[in-house]
């Protein structure tokens, strides 16, 4: 009989080589406190060969620390009572006894903790079975109250009862008795965390195993009145504030929150069932997550959870030891810094600023001295930066450092750190402003200021703080978690995760592990073409800049996927290099009769929508239009919503075609900068990301298809 390969993993199915190959490196970077960076290609079950090897690890490791943590306290009981007979000098003795004494304390420590975490699952289980949620609906406590929404009346708790960090007394957390490590998952969009909490149902861990989905309270918010507020900080405030109120929030209570921890400590839930759960107990899914999350094996969570100091301290996730998952960590540089920066234009500069002085006006006799002093300091940070966006002539973009433009424009770096407190405002304009002046804090050589000032406008005109160098914000990370594995479909080249992430902050090269797999499908079941050129043969296709909205070219193209559609069945995703390009070539296909040429294959035409919200109904009739007709078209954007985390799958994706090469505008002040700042660190290295970037984009999208080992398809590069 022959054994399943995978088995030792606990994978459900027959194992490819390449999975038994990356759960072993898994499995070696998670034993010997490493940092994996895996690039496995998608379609190869990449997420089950992370789950079954990280799972089975910590169940194997679990066993192994509590068989050797027996095994050591029996040895040093046996050395105790030998010290006890041998030892003939009793001040030696004493030392001696005393000395082991305390590791055996330190031990039988140890093994309490492990036997807690057992008693606390055997509760956890019977518990279950009598659960408030299950046996019957709590009762209703829930009544409606009024949100005040008006910014005069909710601006009264600004700043009056306001205390800056070091005047308040760090809040106790609560302790638990989880045995570490603790695997910390991570992923780009809340879509991508359902779908790998999903898989891990589908393995033997499900029911045994303390998995926890953290969102935020947009998410898992149930009061009927804050849960429709569409700014997050607004949501935050709000909540807060009515726990200070003596009514409080009727979704706020203790038992029943507990009952919901316990649920999700249970079994394994995603994002929407967590908030299911809380609607069917009128219990507060937020905080029932937050409590859970402090006896969790395994916390998912979206990237600026984990990425955001802050906002991890905010969800108490500690690190120390723990292990970190980045799952979709292609463009995990690039997220570092886009979590790191901030934007501001001239509008929120001056609603905040003509606020604050209306606040100050009405309730400067009510204000302590101290917090007299931090409203006067934030008047003058603000007023500081409208300067620097005083319009000149003309239209214009200037960058600076981000030392230079403090010293400049604010002046007073003590004001700008007095000025980050958690300010409490209705006004959701000071949100982005506070954002912005932390921004300032970070090191200064890290980052550069883009000023871009329109001639006619203080209120459009714009500032933002770019973060250039990703490695200090993940510096954190690196030197308290055990290990981190750094995972996705288009990971390579390595180098740029060791020179710009890990280099910089001491991880010597012996520490990383990088891996690169295969695909699972036979070779027949690809095919990748490259065209230069359509079917009227002096015509070339130059996607370049300058050559890009030819009609000529526009023309040419339409006849291309015309021929391809003809031909291909099923759905085709067809990818342009942006919006704006897209537009142009609908606009002139539409004109010429091109797009009823490609319905008259029977491909029905869909384009990717600019809002979110629309995803996933054009989705919905792409999909009918492929199963129940004759197949259709997909207009795409190469970094748009549909070229990440959608799965095309089957007929869905029999093809994929990408017109051109998506280069960001190398003109841009964001690209220059970073440009400018790669070389710095190495000669030729600003080219060599910005050529990155763009073959990342490109591999993204075209691994849309091939979703599995029996799919097949074809991949179309026109340039």
């Amino acid at each position: 009989m022959s054994v399943n390969k995978g088995a030792e993993f606990n994978f459900p199915f027959e194992a490819y080589d390449i999975q038994m190959q990356l759960m072993r490196n898994i499995e070696r970077v998670l034993e010997e406190r490493k940092i994996g960076v895996f690039s496995s290609p998608t379609g190869t079950g990449k997420s089950l060969s992370l789950i079954c090897a990280t799972l089975t690890w910590l169940k194997n490791h679990r066993e192994t620390q509590r068989q050797e943590t027996v095994k050591a306290l029996q040895t040093l009981n046996e050395t105790l009572k030998a010290v006890e007979i041998q030892e003939n000098d009793w001040i030696a003795a004493h030392s001696k006894k005393f000395e082991k004494s305390e590791e055996k304390l330190r031990l039988e420590n140890t093994l309490q903790v492990m036997q807690q975490f057992d008693d606390r699952n055997k509760e956890l289980k019977e518990r279950q079975k009598s659960s408030v949620w299950i046996s019957k609906k709590a009762e209703t406590c829930c009544k409606k109250s009024k949100v005040i929404d008006k910014d005069e009346e909710s601006c009264d708790d600004l700043l009056l009862n306001y205390e800056s960090d070091d005047d308040m007394n760090e809040e106790k957390e609560e302790k638990c008795n989880t045995v570490k490590p603790m695997i910390i998952y991570c992923s780009r969009t809340h879509s991508q965390l359902s779908q790998f909490v999903s898989e891990v149902k589908a393995t033997v861990f499900k029911d045994n195993v303390r998995l926890v989905t953290l969102g935020s309270r947009s998410n898992l918010c149930i009061h009927p009145l804050f849960s429709r507020l569409k700014d997050n900080n607004v949501l935050n405030e709000k909540c807060l504030d009515l726990q200070k109120k003596s009514s409080k929030c009727p979704y706020y209570k203790q038992t029943l929150i507990n009952e919901v921890r316990d649920e999700l400590l249970c079994t394994v839930h995603d994002i929407e069932d967590i908030a299911k759960i809380g609607k069917q107990v009128n219990a507060c899914s937020y905080y029932a997550s937050k409590s859970a999350a402090l006896e969790a094996e395994i916390l998912v969570v979206p990237y600026n959870v984990l990425l955001h100091k802050q906002t991890r301290k905010s969800y108490g996730i500690d690190l120390n030891d723990n292990i970190v998952i980045v799952d979709e960590a292609h463009n995990l540089l690039e997220t570092i810094s886009s979590v790191h920066s901030s934007f501001i234009n001239g509008g929120n500069l001056v609603d905040c600023h003509s606020k604050l002085s209306q606040y100050l006006l009405r309730y400067n006799s009510r204000l302590t001295p101290k917090n007299l002093m931090y409203v006067k300091q934030l008047i003058f940070v603000i007023s500081s930066l409208l300067k620097s966006l005083k319009p000149g002539t003309k239209n214009e973009t200037e960058v600076m450092p981000t030392i230079e433009y403090v010293i400049k424009n604010v002046k007073s770096s003590e004001a700008v750190e007095k000025s980050t407190g958690d300010v409490n405002s209705g006004s959701s304009s000071l949100y982005p402003v506070i954002d912005f002046i932390r921004a300032l804090t970070n090191v200064a050589t890290d980052g550069r200021i883009v000023i871009s000032r329109i001639a006619s406008s203080v209120r459009e005109s714009t500032l933002k703080f770019l973060l250039l160098n990703p490695s200090n914000q993940f510096k954190d990370i690196v030197d308290q978690a055990r290990s981190i594995i750094l995972i996705g479909g288009t990971m390579e080249p390595f180098s740029e995760f060791i020179d710009h992430l890990f280099k910089p902050v001491g991880v010597s090269s012996e520490r990383i592990i990088c891996f690169s797999c295969g695909h699972v499908i036979p070779d027949n079941n690809l095919l990748a073409v490259g065209l230069s050129c359509g079917p009227t043969s002096n015509i070339s296709l130059d996607f370049s800049f300058k050559s890009r909205n030819d009609m000529k070219v526009i023309l040419e193209t339409g006849r291309v996927i015309l021929k391809l559609c003809s031909v291909i069945p099923g759905g085709v995703i067809l990818f342009f290099p942006s919006y704006e390009y897209e537009e142009k070539v609908h606009s002139v296909w539409l004109k010429n009769g091109f797009i009823k040429s490609f319905e008259s294959t029977g491909k029905r035409v869909y384009r990717e929508p600019k809002q979110s919200s629309c995803i996933s109904g054009v989705l919905t009739d792409y999909k009918r239009s492929v199963y129940m007709a004759k197949g259709a078209l997909l207009l795409s954007v190469v970094g748009g919503k549909m070229s990440e985390g959608i799965n095309f799958s089957d007929d869905l994706g029999r093809a994929v075609i990408v017109i051109g090469l998506p280069f960001a505008n190398i003109t841009s002040p964001e690209i220059k900068e970073k440009m400018s700042f790669y070389n710095s660190v190495k000669s030729g290295e600003g080219q060599k990301y910005y050529l990155n970037a763009c073959m990342k984009a490109v591999n993204q999208s075209i691994g849309r298809v091939i979703r599995h080992s029996r799919d097949y398809a074809t991949i179309i590069l026109l340039d």
